[in-house]
């Protein structure tokens, strides 16, 4: 090596820079040459004057290169020790006396010269080597971190130790720093693991797992990753049983911690080993699958014993316990399976296929030893994972999967048929089952239809006759399914499978019979008409000779867009843009349309140009004959759109106009609302009041003659145009900001003018529909505008700024605040000076004799800061910063004599509260929190600090009191993780904590204070010593035994705080240890209700005596009471209700009933009660008491629907008498009690019964609550013979657009079918109810022919609607209902009958009957959407579907003579069945 001095020399400042970037040997040099210096071995550094020069000058040079990590990486490692050897080494310089180790070694940081707020300028000033410097805060706080990184790679040596846990700690606080540096930190906390030894390990273990607690559950995965990292490498140094005794002994399982400590320890201690030493980890990661909070954590844990563990060992220990789980606990929710079939399952079928199938197998021998029907759930999702293996019962599985009712197990079952291997069977099986299920509601039942049959045609190449015969098949009913009628179900999923079928073969399939098809449901709704258009589109052609069918479309289209129904606009604008898009694929010129302009667009324009010309001459007449809605959604679509073959087409002068366009419609539209002016001359937003004033006044000066619009329809009519102009302004800017326009000034100016048209409709309106329309379109302008950020910070600067009080209250600033979500969301430069602005409105004091009822900049500013808060978009590491100023401000105003700036710091704490500790996601409340418990102790110390000085200022006096509630609700939210790893401060700060909990928040006034400390107390016990607490709780509370006459007394209030905590802690105890946890005795009877409630409800052998006191507080004591005697005759099979039956009063009874009802779901001997129940049926007069021992029942009833054997029969009279007491309930309780009605009326009176129930069906009038009673109590009717009235309410119940009800209904028809069966797939019993096989149990032939001819003659009636009330009028009141379908398959039923040959003399004498009507009918007045097209109105279509079929019986019973009856209508019967070519 070189002399030091001249080594030196080497390094000066003038050429360190080139040698840092480019001298890597050199660099090594310096480096080992400035270690020495620092052991002593070279000693010249320190007593030459000119080289500490040398060194600090090296030094600031290593300060300006600001970014090191632009150097190659082999830089990287030399910096830090360079940086800290050099400033290490320039200080220290000192006299010869100084010459201990310990004066040697020790060195101080750069010191800051003053502190930078949160609204200062984020630039640090500091002194480093006697020299003044700056940077930004960032970087400083880098400079430092980098310099202890250095120290802690340089210091080796047992002598440096106490220098290398300074440094250490430090490099643990900049982990819990703000910004960026967090993770840079952590990243070299993990690195420095890897140098230091396990003494040193010793004594800084503690600031370490400081680190890990306080950011394991970090919201930033990268930040959590890391901790992960940074145990793995801790663990090398760790007692690997000390560790693993503190993760499983005293953090709790709520806390994800846990998770991903167990899941390194696991890996590194063995996975075998540690599920044989603590056997309670497999129940408790099973019970974790039912908190989807846990369910990530748990599945890594899942995954290292799938990994690490044998077959065998993991059969033994792992899947063993989990068949327990699910065979042996009824428990089970539906939460858990779905994770269990989800996650869990697919991770075990590479590596342990032997425990799935024992797991398959167990689940059949579970079904056959229990006689039960099995949980076809979990085995279809089994035998999906083993389906290519030999096991038993495969077709038996999968075809009770297939039918089933459960829409979810269908969907499963369907993607193992297509992943079968394929036979014509098997095609035939997957054709019947789309079918059967093409018109689910179930979103993921549809998309498994698709993907599954995508998936099973790649597997195929080229076509054999088979798939052929397939496709051809399916396009048929794709076709069926697209007629008039159909609901949208079925219309959807016809057209992904049409797309499917296209993709795979899309020359057989296009035709024009289909193009016409297409077309004509453009006019539904929005979903079916896009997919439609890009069917169109990418599939289609047309030729010149289209040329009038693509011209009447075209006319269509534009008559549809001056529609006043929004839905009719949209259509038109689709219509539009598809036939303009397929003539420009198709080759054509514009001219096929007949227009004189140069493009579509340009005509759209034109014609929209007209009409806003017309709506400002004359709103009011105008407004009904054409919005420009329709208009300028066809121009969007044609002009901006990425795929439009019109992209690009508008000149310059064209834009202008349709700019001037949009700010005229605008104006108009705002300025109808209302047309208040500021002091300034500016509009202002008008309240909704006065926006009904401005309307009412509008319609008052306009002429008599014309028919006036009500307030709601112009409301709405304004605010969609609203919508759609602020629409086209931000999709015109975005193309121009995304485009590689030369002119930038061109651009820039356009862009600003859009974005200003945006802004002035957020400031000038309140209507919420359209502010956030509005704020969507300005956000996207802006996120698309890369030079925005002076726009934006001009306007924050303009409507902040320049705040003051509100002489009303301003909806927490109405547009503004959308305005500014805008801006910050989508230019994320602008948040933090956004925030700083607001900030400092926020912490003014309030104003002197304001109103407390008006908006002062204060609250609004509040307000705004909430928005931005709690804006998901807006992340949590950018708002960090801010978090603990945020925190003291909140508090600060809550305390506030203003109510208005109260109310918005409460509003602005539960936002932040949501940021600081996150939202509580547990299922079960037993956890209390499952959010730790350090990240706020070690990240907000302000916070704490603040806390501690308030319990000396917290007396009787409720204001003060009131003061802790935000300290309280943080507090009972987050849960201590391990007391063991927590450092000795802030174990003080807990004892502390717990010490004031104890003393003075159990004794609080307040309730709810009072209760929230009770919880915050239980969240600081760590696991290990929830049973000492409780021990010592209960010690405390026993002194109440006696009275209250004991010296430590202190009040009903302390004593109720005693019994929450000990509540909570028993609950946390039971979900941690999987046991109950064994009370405490005392007398109750003179503890006032609050305290005796608390009790009654840990002890469950409390049941008297039964309070006679009516007061709220001695109503819940009884209820608890009553819930411990359900608890134990439930044990005892309910040996004493009739001795408490006939000894209680009727309020009792009636809280018995209303308790017994909660509780019947978990009793297993339902029929015994079921009996004693019953039999009270005899002995109840009273109406109330009859209602709640009935609706006990049908608890029963619903629950064991097949397994209900108990016969039961009441005489006729007394089951009138019954019924009429019944009817005497209000309807909604009648209607509740009829399922058990019916269960127990007579079947001679059945037809009594019926009617009733037949009444609640109906969609229209009653709710779906309401008509699931109802096809609840069709099921007990199904001894009812011959009956078409329950033939006809049944089919209308399958229909219903709620599931649930059409699942009752369902239960009726699988009895029909088998009375063993599963519950089938809805429409699957629809279908069968056409089918005289099935239906002949309850109908016979004759019965069943007239109900199918009757079905064919109901068709439901147009709705009329006034349409200047409602402009989204829909006319479709049960959206899932399909007449045309039903309508088929009525007719397919009567086809059945008529060809079994009997009883055709019976079926002619009905239809003659029948032919007057049905010459009436045939003389039927069509309405044409478009006469030149022949479309047909959907109401016209159905009513000739059904005339078709019709004339078809007619034929089929030979009535030739009366067929000419149909020649005047024969081309519309066809219409709607086979549609024409173009």
């Amino acid at each position: 090596m070189l002399p030091s001095h001249e080594l030196l020399d080497k390094f000066s400042v003038k050429v360190f820079e080139n040698n840092f970037q480019y001298n890597y040997t050199s660099m090594t040099e310096l480096n080992t040459f400035l270690q020495k210096s620092i052991n002593g071995d070279v000693n010249c550094c320190t007593k030459n004057l000119k080289c500490q020069d040398i060194l600090k000058n090296i030094h600031f040079c290593l300060i300006n290169i600001v970014d090191y990590k632009k150097h190659a990486s082999d830089y990287q490692s030399f910096f830090p020790q360079i940086l800290y050897q050099t400033y290490y080494l320039s200080q220290q310089n000192k006299p010869k006396h100084q010459s201990n180790n310990e004066e040697k070694n020790k060195w101080t940081l750069p010191m800051k010269i003053d502190e930078s707020d949160i609204s200062g300028t984020g630039i640090t000033h500091f002194l480093s080597l006697g020299k003044q410097l700056k940077l930004p805060s960032e970087k400083y706080d880098q400079y430092c971190l980098l310099i202890h990184v250095g120290a802690v790679k340089c210091f080796q040596s047992e002598k440096q130790l106490n220098c290398i846990y300074n440094s250490i700690e430090n490099i643990c606080d900049f982990c819990f720093r703000y910004t960026e540096i967090n993770l840079e930190a952590l990243k070299y906390l993990t690195e420095c693991m890897t140098v230091i030894t396990k003494d040193q390990w010793k004594k800084s273990s503690k600031c370490i797992y400081k680190v890990l607690m306080g950011q394991m559950n970090h919201y930033l995965p990268s930040i959590r990753d890391q901790c992960i990292l940074l145990l793995v490498k801790c663990l090398d140094l760790e007692d690997l049983d000390y560790i693993l005794s503190i993760v499983i002994l005293e953090i709790s399982w709520s806390l994800r911690t846990k998770f991903y400590m167990l899941t390194v320890i696991a890996s590194k201690y063995g996975a075998k080993k540690i599920l044989e030493k603590f056997d309670i980890l497999s129940i408790s990661m099973w019970k974790c699958l039912d908190e989807p909070y846990l369910m990530s954590p748990c599945m890594d844990l899942y995954k290292t014993f799938i990994k690490d563990l044998s077959e065998d060992d993991f059969s033994t220990l792992v899947m063993q316990p989990i068949i327990n789980y699910l065979t042996n606990n009824n428990n089970n929710s539906e939460l858990t399976r779905y994770n269990f079939v989800t996650y869990l399952l697919p991770l075990l079928k590479s590596k342990h296929m032997g425990s799935l199938l024992m797991l398959y197998e167990k689940l059949n021998i579970y079904r056959t030893h229990n006689n039960m029907k099995s949980d076809l759930y979990l085995q279809i999702h089994v035998l999906r994972m083993v389906y290519n293996t030999e096991v038993e019962n495969i077709k038996e599985i999968l075809d009770l999967s297939l039918n089933s009712g459960d829409a979810k197990i269908r969907s499963v079952a369907f993607t193992i048929l297509c992943s079968s291997k394929l036979s014509t069977d098997i095609l035939n099986s997957i054709y019947n089952f789309i079918v059967d299920n093409i018109n689910s509601d179930c979103s993921t039942l549809r998309t498994e239809l698709v993907s599954g049959l995508t998936n099973m045609l790649c597997k195929f190449k080229k076509l054999n006759t088979s798939i052929t015969t397939f496709l051809n098949k399916l396009h048929v009913l794709i076709l069926s399914n697209l007629v008039p009628g159909s609901n949208y179900q079925r219309k959807i999923t016809s057209l992904k499978i049409y797309s499917v079928i296209l993709k795979y073969k899309n020359k057989d399939y296009v035709s024009y019979s289909c193009r016409h098809l297409l077309f004509t449901n453009l006019l539904d709704s929005e979903d079916i008409r896009k997919i439609c258009s890009e069917i169109l589109v990418s599939y289609f052609s047309v030729v010149q000779e289209d040329k009038i069918y693509l011209n009447n479309w075209m006319k269509l289209g534009t008559n549809l867009c001056y529609d006043p129904l929004f839905y009719k606009n949209e259509s038109g604008s689709t219509i539009i843009y598809t036939v303009t898009t397929l003539a420009y694929k198709s080759g054509l010129e514009i001219d096929i349309f007949n227009i004189n302009n140069s493009s579509v667009s340009a005509y759209i324009l034109d014609l929209a140009k007209k009409q806003e010309k017309r709506l400002q001459e004359n709103f009011i007449s105008n407004v009904t004959h054409g919005t420009l809605y329709g208009l300028l959604d066809a121009l969007n679509n044609l002009s901006f759109e990425k795929t439009s073959p019109e992209k690009n087409k508008l000149n310059e002068t064209q834009i202008e106009i349709m700019l001037n366009l949009i700010e005229d419609n605008l104006n108009l539209m705002l300025d109808t609302l209302s047309s208040r002016m500021d002091a300034e001359g500016k509009p202002e937003a008008p309240s909704f009041a006065q926006m009904d004033l401005a309307l009412s006044s509008l319609c008052l000066s306009n002429q008599d003659n014309v028919q006036m619009p009500t307030n709601q329809f112009l409301l709405n009519f304004i605010w969609i145009n609203i919508k759609i102009c602020c629409d086209v302004a931000s999709k015109y800017a975005v193309m121009l900001a995304t485009s590689d326009i030369s002119n930038t000034l061109y651009k820039d100016t356009q862009i600003k003018r859009c974005a200003d048209i945006i802004a002035d409709v957020l400031i000038r309106c309140r209507h919420k529909g359209a502010m956030e329309a509005t704020c969507k379109s300005l956000g996207i302008i802006i996120k698309h505008w890369k030079v925005s950020l002076n726009w934006c910070q001009n306007m924050l600067t303009d409507h902040i700024n320049y705040m003051k009080p509100e002489d009303e209250i301003s909806r927490r600033s109405a547009g503004v605040r959308y305005l500014i979500h805008a801006i910050v969301t989508n230019n994320k430069n602008t948040v933090k000076d956004c925030i700083k602005q607001l900030y400092n409105i926020a912490k003014e004091n309030g104003y002197v004799g304001i109103e407390t009822i008006v908006d002062l900049p204060q609250a609004r500013a509040q307000h705004l800061l909430t928005a931005i808060f709690s804006n998901a978009s807006i992340s949590t590491s950018i708002l960090y910063y801010f978090m603990e100023d945020m925190l003291m401000l909140c508090i600060d105003k809550l305390n506030s004599p203003l109510w208005t700036i109260r109310n918005a710091a409460l509003q602005f704490f539960s936002s932040l509260q949501g940021r600081l500790i996150g939202q509580n996601r547990l299922n079960s409340d037993c956890w209390l929190s499952h959010l730790p418990l350090e990240p706020l102790l070690y990240n907000f110390p302000r916070l704490m600090q603040h806390l501690q000085s308030l319990w000396s200022q917290t007396n009787c006096i409720l204001s003060s009191q009131a003061r802790l509630i935000p300290f309280m609700s943080l507090l009972k939210g987050v849960k201590i993780q391990s007391w063991s790893l927590l450092t000795l401060d802030h174990q003080q700060f807990l004892e502390s904590l717990r010490c004031n909990l104890w003393s003075t928040g159990f004794g609080l006034e307040i309730y709810t204070v009072r209760n929230m400390a009770a919880q915050a107390y239980a969240n600081t016990i760590q696991v290990n010593e929830i049973s000492s607490t409780l021990n010592k709780i209960s010690y405390e509370i026993i002194k109440y035994d006696g009275g209250i006459n004991f010296p430590e007394f202190k009040g009903f209030n302390h004593l109720h705080g005693l019994m929450s905590v000990y509540k909570y802690l028993k609950d946390v105890y039971y979900m941690e240890f999987n046991q109950e946890y064994k009370v405490f005795k005392i007398a109750h009877e003179h503890l006032p209700p609050l305290c005796k409630s608390i009790y009654i409800s840990i002890n469950c052998e409390v049941i008297d005596p039964l309070p006679s006191n009516s007061s709220i507080g001695c109503i819940h004591v009884k209820q608890l009471m009553i819930q411990n005697y359900i608890a134990q005759q439930i044990a005892s099979n309910f040996s004493d209700f009739w001795e408490f039956y006939n000894n209680a009063d009727k309020h009792t009874v009636i809280s018995f009933f209303k308790c017994l009802k909660d509780s019947n779901t978990r009793y297993e001997n339902g029929l015994y009660l079921m009996s004693k129940l019953t039999d009270l049926l005899w002995k109840v007069d009273d109406k109330d008491i009859l209602k709640e021992i009935i609706l006990n029942i049908e608890v029963f009833l619903y629950a064991r629907h097949e397994d209900i054997q108990l016969q039961y029969e009441l005489s006729d009279a007394r089951f009138s008498e019954i019924l009429q007491i019944c009817l005497l309930c209000s309807e909604k309780d009648f209607i509740a009690m009829l399922p058990v009605l019916s269960w127990l009326c007579p079947r001679r009176v059945y037809s009594t019964l019926l009617p009733i129930v037949l009444k609640f069906t109906d969609c229209d009038s009653y709710d779906s609550i309401d008509r699931c009673s109802s096809s609840k109590s069709l099921y007990y009717c199904k001894y009812i013979k011959n009956d078409g009235r329950l033939w006809f309410a049944v089919v209308e119940l399958l229909q219903d657009e709620d599931t649930n009800v059409r699942v009752e209904a369902t239960r009726f028809v699988s009895h029909i079918i088998d009375s063993n069966a599963y519950l089938l797939n809805p429409y699957m019993c629809l279908k069968k109810m056409f089918e005289i096989e099935i239906v002949s149990s309850i109908i016979n032939p004759r019965v069943a022919f007239t109900c199918f001819w009757d079905q064919l003659s109901e068709i439901k009636v147009r709705t009329k609607f006034d349409e200047t009330i409602n402009p989204f009028f829909n006319e479709q009141s049960n959206v899932y209902q399909e007449q045309s379908n039903i309508m088929k398959l009525a007719f397919q039923g009567l086809k059945s009958l008529i060809k079994l040959n009997d009883n055709l003399d019976y079926y002619k004498e009905e239809v003659r009957k029948c032919l007057a009507t049905l010459k009436t009918e045939c003389e039927f007045k069509h309405t044409f959407i478009d006469e030149d097209l022949m479309i047909l109105d959907t109401y016209s279509s159905v009513h000739y579907q059904k005339l078709y079929y019709k004339r078809e019986i007619l034929v089929l019973l030979d009535f030739k003579n009366y067929l000419n009856m149909f020649v005047p209508i024969l081309e519309f019967i066809y219409l709607p069945i086979h549609p024409p070519n173009a």
